[in-house]
């Protein structure tokens, strides 16, 4: 979860947006900017609205023992490597 924000933190960052405004984000992966801009898969943009709701983050840091109520770590994965690849994509450009 830490390697998605960080590769959508990136991304913002290349595309002009202050540090200020990308801290002030704090751990929301839901940014339908960056969805647009990325064409991202319908079932990954709703994973990463989802984590976002649920704040799985913050659970996963400092609430372990809900470890449950997260997602699964194969569509956990999936969501990485589609972030990776079309954010590795744009930023070579």
């Amino acid at each position: 979860m830490h390697a998605i924000e960080l590769y959508l933190n990136a991304f913002l960052r290349h595309q002009g947006v202050p540090a200020a405004q990308v801290r002030a984000r704090m751990h929301n992966l839901a940014d339908p900017a960056a969805f647009a801009a990325l064409g991202f898969r319908r079932r990954t943009e709703m994973h990463l609205s989802t984590m976002s709701e649920r704040r799985e983050y913050l659970i996963s840091r400092y609430a372990p023992e809900q470890i449950r109520q997260h997602t699964e770590i194969n569509r956990l994965q999936a969501t990485l490597v589609e972030v990776m690849t079309k954010v590795g994509k744009h930023l070579r450009r």
